[in-house]
């Protein structure tokens, strides 16, 4: 990101030393001459979240928590709340039965109508002024109440002054709360002494949790209280005595306020209550809440199972496991069921599905990911599975990529860079790329070294030189699924050129893909012990320009890959090398797509082939074709 980005997102004083620090001038000994490595870490990850929620950098959900099956089980949570709300509109007489598939070929990319199955409406939240309440009937089950109207406590305890567990305990961490004088709650059963209150608006009972982004797999694994769940920012009124994050213990119950909260990086305010009384009800009142999105509702833990109600409206009988209403600001897609529809009017014959929208929907602060479907290779660190039938696909479809909106998200030229040192090809590399990389490991006593962010992307650390059909001396190219260009200028010291880019992939990438043999690739480094204020948090960076660390330089060879993940099965003389891929463009019901709209997604269609084709240095393709 160069420096104007970042003095977008940036104040004066403490920000102009992350700039100096993250951006464009040597890493060594900075955070020393800063004067407090907190504070700097702490600016510098506020920064951050600031660019990605403007949009400024480029941002891939494949993984989540390191976990290309909890990217899975997030979609296929939002199809399985998708199907539970097209229920209820069939139930009602607003949905028909049976719909038809309304698609039509537009050359080369097949345009899909939503017909109601694949768009889920914004839902923005709609219970201020009123109050839930979950009241439990058996050990599992709980009656569920809307009371329009909310008794709200004025008398709001003691304020939370520190919290802990996160990466800045001011924005996002946790507070333990023990009970005291004999208070105890019970909760789907299991009784409890303490919980542990969230900065981003969720009480969670066996250990704290201090993350900002909405997961409703997350929210299934642990028993959960999730009054707000949504990216609190409580660091903004830390030195209000009347806003905050509140707690008053009483003998029959205890009260946790949150008041005049914002939303992070807006000037959204929030103000809601949690009651938990010793008859183990619970009751969320909402006074004010200006954030549109969150969730809200309550889990056992340890649950794959959801009931997603409307809690305004909520049903009469008595629920089981989780129940929760997700509330979004704008369009969700059933990513799911898009390949399922676009089969009833196509074969299956297509390696990849891309799915583009020309209209802006909920991506879980992405801008972009890959889906796998199936996985047939081995040594490339990812187990082998195949859930392609979920997909509506009979075993051919490898995997979907979701690529946003054509029309606002992407220039219109896609060679133009607009995310980082990224292109829109670069980013079309790397979802592509995320079918085989980056999720190798390496012996030694840390195998993920040569990782970095979300367990999917190469290290900050790693030297991943694209090969020579991109990357040459004076224009050189780091992969697409990042890492950097590293010059290793002796002494221990390192640095990344100043015209650094991101395209194509490197012939570690190459053999991965099954494109090129073991013996073609050549030895290349990681930068150990950096000397960094907090390495671990580096390597989750993407490729910058002009930095420069000491460090110590471990090389990495082919054989280390092989040692630590078997050697990669059907090897380069046997693996796919022409994979079929077909473009979606989805467009709302009711809608028609202009002109502009698909000659633009043509370009982007046409230029994807050649760049592939250059990126794995003429040893792939990718075919685009609907028909032939």
């Amino acid at each position: 990101m160069n420096r104007s980005k970042w003095l977008l997102v940036c104040t004066t004083f403490l920000l102009v030393i992350v700039v100096s620090v993250f951006a464009h001038t040597p890493l060594m000994g900075s955070f020393a001459e800063a004067g407090g490595q907190g504070d700097v870490l702490s600016a510098h990850y506020r920064a951050e979240k600031l660019a990605r929620l403007r949009g400024e950098t480029f941002v891939c959900a494949t993984t989540i928590d390191g976990s290309l099956e909890k990217r899975y089980l997030e979609e296929k949570l939002r199809h399985e709340r998708n199907l539970q709300r097209l229920a209820r509109l069939r139930q009602r007489g607003i949905m028909p039965q049976k719909e038809a598939a309304l698609g039509a070929d537009v050359g080369d990319i097949a345009v899909i109508e939503d017909d109601g199955r694949l768009v889920l409406p914004a839902n923005p939240f709609d219970l201020n002024r009123s109050t839930v309440v979950f009241t439990p009937v058996t050990d599992q089950e709980y009656e569920v109440r809307f009371i329009d109207d909310v008794d709200f406590d004025d008398d709001l305890g003691t304020k939370i002054t520190a919290f802990r567990g996160g990466q800045v305990p001011e924005d996002d961490g946790f507070a333990q709360v023990d009970f005291q004088d004999g208070f105890a709650f019970t909760f789907y059963g299991r009784t409890y002494d303490k919980i542990f209150v969230g900065t981003n608006g969720y009480l969670t009972f066996r250990r704290g949790d201090f993350r900002p982004e909405i997961n409703v797999t997350r929210f299934l694994i642990g028993p959960r209280i999730a009054a707000l769940w949504q990216d609190l920012d409580p660091s903004r009124v830390n030195r209000s005595p009347t806003a905050g994050i509140f707690v008053k213990q009483l003998p029959d119950r205890l009260v946790v306020t949150y008041r005049n909260i914002p939303t992070f990086g807006t000037g959204l305010f929030n103000t809601f209550q949690v009651t938990l009384s010793d008859t183990g009800e619970i009751a969320i009142g909402y006074l004010r809440v200006r954030s549109e999105s969150g969730l809200v509702g309550i889990s056992p833990g340890r649950t794959s199972r959801q009931n997603a109600i409307d809690l305004s409206d909520p049903p009469a009988e008595a629920l089981g496991n989780a129940i929760l209403e997700v509330f979004r600001d704008i369009a969700e897609v059933d990513v799911l069921q898009v390949p399922e529809v676009f089969y009833e009017t196509h074969e299956d014959r297509y390696d990849f599905v891309y799915i583009w929208t020309d209209f802006d929907f909920d991506l879980g602060g992405a801008f972009a990911f890959y889906l796998g479907a199936r996985n047939d290779a081995e040594g490339i660190g990812v187990p082998i599975f195949d859930r392609a039938s979920s997909f509506g696909s009979d075993g051919r479809l490898q995997g979907l990529l979701v690529l946003n909106n054509i029309v606002r998200a992407y220039p219109e030229s896609p060679t133009r860079r607009f995310l980082g040192l990224n292109s829109a090809l670069s980013i079309l590399g790397q979802e592509q790329g995320h079918r085989w990389l980056a999720f190798v490991e390496l012996p030694g006593d840390d195998p993920t070294l040569l990782l970095g962010r979300q367990l999917a992307h190469w290290s900050f650390f790693f030297n991943t030189e694209s090969t020579n059909a991109f990357s040459q001396f004076g224009a050189p190219r780091s992969s697409s699924m990042e890492g950097n260009v590293w010059r290793d200028l002796g002494d221990g010291l390192f640095s990344t050129p100043s015209n650094e880019l991101i395209d194509g992939y490197s012939q570690l990438d190459q053999y991965l893909m099954g494109l090129r043999a073991p013996e073609e690739v050549q030895d290349s480094f990681v930068i150990v012990d950096p000397d960094v204020g907090d390495p671990m948090r580096m390597r989750r960076f993407p490729p910058r320009r002009d930095v420069t660390v000491r460090g110590r330089r471990r090389t990495v060879t082919i054989d280390d890959i092989i040692a630590a993940n078997g050697p990669r099965v059907p090897d380069y003389r046997h693996a796919q090398r022409v994979f079929r891929v077909a473009f979606i463009l989805l467009i709302q019901q009711g809608t028609t797509p202009s002109q502009a709209t698909l000659d633009k997604l043509n370009a982007y269609r046409t230029a994807w082939e050649e760049y592939f084709f250059r990126a794995t240095q003429f040893l792939g393709a990718i075919d685009t074709r609907l028909t032939g």
